[in-house]
This record gives C-alpha cells, structure tokens and sequence, in this order.
C-alpha cells in the first residue's frame, strides 16, 4: 500500500518497484480488495486526510506500506502553508496509520518516502538553498522512522540533492546549469520523468535489497520507455545505490 500527495503523480513508485514500471498519470486512487495494491495520490493532501477519508482501505493485512507526507509538513520552518511545518500532525498520522495496518497485520513492513527539497520555494526565499530545505526534510522523516520503529526511510529527497551535486541533474533554483537532466518538473515542485524514476530506484533497493545498478537500461527496460538515456540511466542507479549505502552509514 502507499498513500501520499502529488509529489508521487507518476505511477508505480510501489506497484511495478520491482520491473521499475514507471510511467505517467493523473492523481487517482487504484484500489483492489483483499489487500490488492491501493494507492492513495490526492494532491496537496496529508497522512491525515488519507487516514480520514479511506481509513476502510488502508486498515487492510498489507505486506508492506510506504507513507508520504504533504511536501512540507515535516518541516520545522514555515513555507506560508497552512499544511506545513506541523510536526504534530505528521507524527498524528504515521501513528493513526499504524493502528490501523498493524491491526490488521503485526507483521507489516512500515517505511516512510522522504521527499525532496523544492527550487520553488527557494526561489520564494522561504530557504536560502536546497540543502537547508533538505536537513529539514531528512531530520524530519528519519527521525519518524526512529521514533516508531519503522522497517526504514527512503532517502528519495536526497538522491534528488545528490543529483545536482554529481552534475547529472540542474538545480532550477540558481542561475547556473549544474547538469543536463531536471530533476524536476517545469513547475519547479514536482518531478519530472527522471526524477520518479530516481525515486523508484531508491525504493527499490531499500525494499528488495537489490543493486539497481544491475538493472537494464537498454531497449525494453525501463528507462527505455521513459526516453531516457542510458548513460543518464546508469548515473542515475549509482545515485540511488550511494545515497542508500550513506543513509545506512549515518
């Protein structure tokens, strides 16, 4: 099962994690009875909302659960959002989901999707870079994983920074051009193509354990159908691979 916001509008983060069957839709709720894959996109909702409206759906003996917050709720600096910066509510709502998935299955494996820093509310001058916006966002989700015991974090936020640092992806939030590929979309917020297909990587490894480094990226993968390059393909599975291997040092 996976709930969250907007920040995952393109498909199959969890369902096809496993092929990387990653491709473009419109928010909606898929849902299949007997613990079938739900996912729960809403844009611009919170764990709260979820819990609130398809709490019949999430109480369900899942396997494994992966949870993303509204962009800025787990942040501690205000953005002007009346949904960000309220710890409080995002701990609420990891806690009310637990009960209920927990209830259903003690065994659940429960992980949370860290998301990542947006150019456009650098460029709004609520942070002075991505990399303060990003501390906030990482402290904020691993600091949950910790308190209630989680099977884990994925560190997609920051695959996203480390991106721009490697010189793969461009920071639209400053003048230069780090790199060839964007991350994210036009509206500096969401991702891009690249971006979810970054994200379903890191998922992947930290669900399955396995080196997407080892994944195809030539005619019939993955990257392949999201038209993208394979060298840009490959820069982007050791972006993955070492952003996992450095959450797990920390």
């Amino acid at each position: 099962m996976r709930t969250g916001s907007s920040l995952k509008y393109l498909r199959s983060l969890l369902i096809g994690v496993c092929s990387l069957a990653v491709s473009c839709c419109v928010a909606a709720d898929v849902i299949e009875t007997e613990a079938g894959p739900y996912i729960g996109i809403s844009g611009g909702k919170t764990l709260e909302w979820h819990h609130e409206k398809h709490s019949d759906l999430i109480a369900q003996p899942w396997d494994i659960v992966i949870l993303q917050e509204f962009s800025t709720r787990p942040l501690t600096s205000s953005t002007g959002n009346g949904k960000g910066a309220d710890r409080q509510a995002f701990y609420k709502g990891i806690e009310d989901i637990l009960v209920l998935v927990e209830a259903e299955n003690p065994d659940v494996k429960v992980y949370l999707y860290e998301t990542w820093a947006r150019p456009n509310l650098v460029l709004s001058g609520h942070f002075p870079d991505l990399e303060a916006m990003q501390a906030e966002l990482r402290e904020g989700y691993s600091q949950a994983a910790t308190d209630f015991a989680l099977a884990g974090w994925f560190p997609v936020g920051d695959g996203f920074l480390a991106a721009v640092n490697r010189g793969i992806s461009d920071n639209p939030a400053t003048e230069v051009t780090e790199g060839p590929i964007d991350i994210w979309g036009t509206d500096k917020y969401h991702q891009s193509k690249y971006g979810a297909y970054l994200s379903a990587l890191v998922i992947y490894q930290g669900v399955y354990n396995a080196d997407p480094r080892e994944l195809p990226v030539g005619p019939g993968s993955t990257a392949a159908e999201l038209d993208i390059d394979p060298e840009i393909a490959e820069a982007l599975q050791t972006v993955a691979y070492n952003v996992t291997l450095d959450q797990t040092a920390r």
